[in-house]
């Protein structure tokens, strides 16, 4: 296996690890929405925690894409095999290329939390603790 092989494959299984814990993310707001309800908890306190969590899983969910960026770009390498100029390996030197500085890193949260797979559950817990209320 060469570098960009075995790169592709320490980044693909980080992918799936981000993905999982922004599944855990998820489950957790409806525990804390059912936990919100069951205890009567105040509910601005419960819609507030609902909002942080979605906004920690845009934040999450900002890593993971930036990660499949790298996977494919190395991808690209992977498909060029006489490309041979020993760029494997480069991914936090294409991260901080990448980054946008705070107005645009606040932006790439936001556009990442604001995505349905990400927003879904959070929309509809904020609602339903609203509703409830």
């Amino acid at each position: 296996m060469n570098d960009f092989q075995n790169e592709w494959m320490i980044i693909h299984g980080d992918i799936e690890k981000y993905a999982r814990f922004s599944l855990i993310i998820k489950l957790f707001s409806v525990l804390v929405s059912v936990l919100s309800v069951a205890y009567t908890i105040e509910v601005w306190f419960a819609v507030t925690f609902i909002l942080v969590l979605w906004l920690q899983d845009g934040i999450w969910t900002t890593f993971q894409k930036r990660l499949e960026m790298r996977v494919v770009f190395v991808e690209q390498k992977l498909q060029n095999e006489a490309d041979k100029n020993g760029t494997a390996f480069q991914f936090y030197s294409q991260w901080e290329e990448n980054r946008r500085g705070i107005t645009g890193l606040v932006k790439e949260y936001l556009l990442n939390a604001a995505k349905p797979t990400v927003a879904y559950p959070y929309v509809l817990l904020a609602s339903l603790m609203l509703a409830l209320n």
